[in-house]
């Protein structure tokens, strides 16, 4: 009974936009208009070659992605829980017969199994509890054919607003639902660093065990969780790394070219105190920066320091 609660209440949540199906009611932003070309363009630009291929868009809302999807692959499934948003999408794309459309709910989606090569989703599980978002993975494996791929792009830790008050859409007298659980463009329009986004591939499994729900969600609710905690109260606060003055003046008879980009791969293997500091690099370069993590813990502590620092070089 709790989770049908839950479903009621982000469906309560999006029935408040249901009377405006437009682009700022999709992104929760009333400056939407002014990035959503850049948004969907960069996030498109991550996928792979779609020719040929079946692609379910679920909680696809007015069509934003539903359109450039069709335009490449050979069909494309496009759904959403709010019947005024499907019916804008059916009008936006009247002129592309390669489109079937459905009202429903992700969590009750059903598909045949291997029948999608692309499983698209953008700001999907924030609006999910835990349970059912290791449901819908579980679904999603079972609906991609092998080698098929996944997109998940969320607001981890806030909105994709960031903490702006002026353009945001949520409303701070009522409930908001959404996990903001632990991009480029809201990097440059919003000092917001925390758009996260994957691609997944449907690979053969090592050996033959088999993991449950049951199992994958005590992991994902409690153990990860309480690592991912553990992790950011030794890291959060690292303000200097101490390898800086050893990698300061290893690099001071360097030359990099004004407004470049560095690369910088930090495994950590030895101690997680041992990284290349890119805040560093950018300020001593004056260049961009990509800073890659290898461990996923790590990767939020990097993304905590982006967001605090707010310098727009370092990604």
């Amino acid at each position: 009974m709790a989770a049908e609660v839950r479903r009621d209440s982000f469906k309560t949540f999006w029935d408040k936009y249901s009377d405006k199906p437009d682009t700022n009611s999709m992104m929760l932003n009333q400056t939407a208009n002014d990035l959503e070309a850049s948004d969907r363009a960069e996030i498109l630009s991550s996928l792979p070659l779609l020719t040929n291929k079946d692609v379910v868009d679920i909680g696809a809302g007015i069509g934003r992605f539903t359109t450039v999807l069709a335009e490449t692959a050979r069909w494309v499934h496009s759904t959403d829980f709010i019947e005024s948003f499907i019916a804008k999408n059916q009008e936006r794309n009247a002129h592309l017969g390669n489109i079937s459309y459905q009202i429903g709910d992700a969590v009750n989606l059903q598909m045949e199994e291997k029948s999608v090569d692309l499983v698209f989703t953008n700001w999907l599980m924030m609006y999910l509890s835990d349970r059912e978002v290791i449901e819908f993975l579980f679904n999603a494996m079972r609906w991609l054919r092998a080698d098929g791929y996944m997109h998940l792009r969320e607001s981890c830790s806030e909105p994709s607003t960031g903490r702006s008050k002026s353009s945001t859409m949520h409303s701070n007298a009522e409930a908001n639902p959404t996990h903001y659980r632990f991009s480029s463009l809201y990097i440059k329009r919003s000092n917001n660093w925390r758009q996260v986004h994957w691609l997944t591939k449907k690979v053969s499994a090592d050996g033959d065990d088999e993991t449950t729900i049951n199992d994958l969600l005590k992991l994902f609710s409690q153990t990860w969780y309480a690592e991912q905690v553990a992790w950011d109260a030794k890291l959060d606060n690292e303000k200097y790394v101490w390898t800086d003055k050893i990698f300061s003046n290893a690099i001071d008879n360097e030359v990099v070219p004004k407004n470049s980009t560095a690369y910088v791969f930090t495994p950590r293997k030895s101690s997680p105190y041992l990284h290349i500091n890119s805040h560093l690099l950018a300020e001593k370069f004056t260049c961009n920066v990509w800073n890659v993590e290898m461990n996923e813990n790590f990767y939020r502590t990097s993304l905590t320091k982006a967001n605090n620092e707010k310098d727009q070089r370092v990604r």
